[in-house]
């Protein structure tokens, strides 16, 4: 019988503990994507998203002796990399000037391979609105857009979400269905004017 990912995670986690040469190598090789992933969707697209990512490793395994087991290990990861996230947040807001700053949309492009056959239009429109999309899911409040990607981006259930949130699921499954409707208020908004 295969063994379940609760019980890998587990081996994983003792053999961290005890200071096997290449296990915590194993436990970046194991969560890498998803911490990347969480970092890019919650601040979208920071350039900095390796120093972040490194920041989150440097955490864990400065922490991993204290961790107690109360929830799994992933959800415990996904706590730090949110709390990263939380604390480049409040680094940005801080280095802000009392003028207003207007994010550019350029940043690094995935590099693309051209449709010379679609029409100019619907890739100018759909490119339009992967912009807009972006921009709103930056404006929802902090929470609205962690839960939002932790749930929609990363698939995670609402009771992992409580646990990395410090919440209860309910309220989890209520700041994603707020996020929704905030992104669809501002989507509507960008149909009117469309």
């Amino acid at each position: 019988m295969p063994s379940s990912p609760d019980t890998e995670e587990s081996r994983l986690l003792e053999r961290v503990k005890k200071g096997e040469p290449g296990a915590f190598e194993s436990l970046i090789t194991t969560y890498q994507e998803s911490v990347f992933n969480s970092i890019y969707h919650i601040l979208q697209n920071v350039p900095d998203i390796d120093d972040i990512a490194q920041e989150v490793f440097i955490r864990i395994y400065r922490s991993i002796g204290s961790f107690r087991g109360d929830s799994a290990l992933s959800t415990w990861i996904y706590r730090i990399t949110v709390n990263c996230c939380k604390d480049r947040i409040a680094h940005m807001q801080k280095e802000r000037t009392e003028s207003l700053v207007i994010m550019s949309e350029e940043g690094e492009k995935p590099r693309e391979i051209p449709d010379h056959t679609a029409d100019p239009q619907k890739v100018y429109s759909e490119k339009e609105f992967a912009a807009y999309l972006k921009s709103a899911i930056r404006s929802l409040p902090e929470n609205y857009r962690i839960a939002l990607t932790l749930r929609e981006f990363e698939d995670l259930p609402y009771e992992e979400i409580g646990k990395v949130l410090n919440t209860t699921p309910n309220a989890s499954k209520n700041l994603v269905y707020r996020a929704k409707m905030k992104l669809k208020e501002l989507l509507d908004t960008f149909f009117k004017t469309a």
